[in-house]
């Protein structure tokens, strides 16, 4: 009764096979190094914005060749996965694009492939079971994208507390709802920093008002409990998150080149005790 969540990251690294023996796919220089780069402005996560790396599609190239090399990628997904979360969905909308030796402030936005990409796959593999990451820097083309495609966006706790609280049924049933994500302070961590700042971002509603350890679990556990309570059809939440743990257990920091992706679930961790309790929220959300 398990169903699994598959990832098609948007963009293929430079030393990659796909690079490397599909040039006409991406925007290459003749030494065969980007031309332009991948990445995003300033935003929340880096003041100075995020230079990944990765080569660019030629997207005029791809629709000449009837989006092949996309064509068996998602074809690929959809013999793995039951569903596809589409990563970066916002660059279908526009992308960024840094040129090479520049920095991410010398950058600019490009038109993505939009609708008729989207349409091209349907016709040719019916609907796909798409779940966009449309988180980062939105506009109106990007929403108006995501109502065209049908495909359920994301709201994260930490960034859109209230809007969380403010859906409606019809919203919340387009809407993913996470805790945070892999590249997000632990929910503990955030409500410990957030209190310790005198942020508002933490409502005052459950009376956090220090940082001691059982208070902080106590409104981290009412937040899932808000979150599973929603009419949203989709709860994500990181492990750390369940078990409730803090920024040690963090798994990732944008823009930080080393010292990510090394946290590991303690031996034991799925109790019994956390698995009814995770059972009871599960029976809330059915309800």
């Amino acid at each position: 009764g398990i169903s699994v969540i598959g990832d098609i990251p948007i963009y293929a690294a430079v030393d990659s096979a796909d690079t490397w023996a599909h040039r006409d796919v991406f925007l290459l220089g003749e030494d065969g190094y980007p031309s332009v780069g991948a990445g995003v402005p300033p935003d929340y996560f880096s003041e100075d914005g995020q230079h990944w790396g990765n080569p660019l599609y030629d997207w005029a190239s791809l629709k000449a060749n009837d989006y092949e090399w996309w064509l068996k990628r998602v074809k690929r997904a959809m013999e793995q996965y039951d569903y596809i979360r589409l990563d970066h969905f916002r660059s279908f909308a526009a992308f960024f694009a840094i040129p090479r030796g520049g920095k991410p402030r010398d950058g600019w936005w490009l038109p993505g492939v939009g609708k008729e990409f989207f349409d091209f796959l349907e016709a040719r593999l019916g609907r796909v079971p798409f779940l966009a990451e449309d988180l980062g820097t939105l506009d109106n083309q990007v929403h108006d994208l995501l109502k065209l495609t049908g495909c359920p966006g994301m709201l994260v706790y930490q960034f859109s507390a209230d809007e969380i609280k403010a859906l409606d049924d019809d919203k919340a049933a387009t809407k993913i709802l996470y805790s945070g994500t892999h590249d997000n302070q632990t929910l503990v961590g955030w409500i410990k920093e957030s209190i310790s700042k005198n942020s508002d971002r933490i409502d005052g509603d459950i009376g956090v008002t220090d940082t001691d350890d059982a208070a902080i679990i106590d409104k981290a556990d009412a937040i899932i409990t808000e979150l599973y309570n929603s009419k949203s059809p989709w709860v994500i939440l990181p492990l750390q998150d369940i078990l409730g743990l803090d920024d040690d257990s963090r798994m990732n920091i944008p823009g930080l080149a080393e010292g990510n992706w090394q946290w590991r679930a303690p031996e034991g961790w799925a109790t019994s005790e956390l698995c009814e309790k995770m059972k009871l929220l599960v029976k809330q959300n059915e309800r």
